[in-house]
């Protein structure tokens, strides 16, 4: 089997967080990773519903890290 197999199912946030964290080398909390799905920085996915868990798909996770690896950085607006 390859060593870069495909990801097929969707991240959750502890699962995404720590993606964010190997790839970029911060360290940014599962809260602010939900928090950015909640903004729509991270557009997740809620299966359950509003105010359910968020799984964010694979696509979207390489979106959000190639956009961070070259400085478009949405997610520290200042708000």
């Amino acid at each position: 089997m390859d060593a870069k197999r495909i990801r097929r199912k969707a991240y959750t946030i502890t699962e995404a967080t720590a993606v964010i964290n190997d790839r970029l080398r911060v360290g940014y909390s599962t809260t602010t990773v939900r928090e950015w799905c909640r903004r729509g920085i991270i557009k997740a996915l809620q299966p359950m519903g509003p105010g359910g868990w968020h799984r964010i798909p694979v696509v979207e996770l390489e979106r959000f890290l190639e956009a961070k690896t070259k400085g478009v950085d949405s997610s520290d607006n200042g708000d």
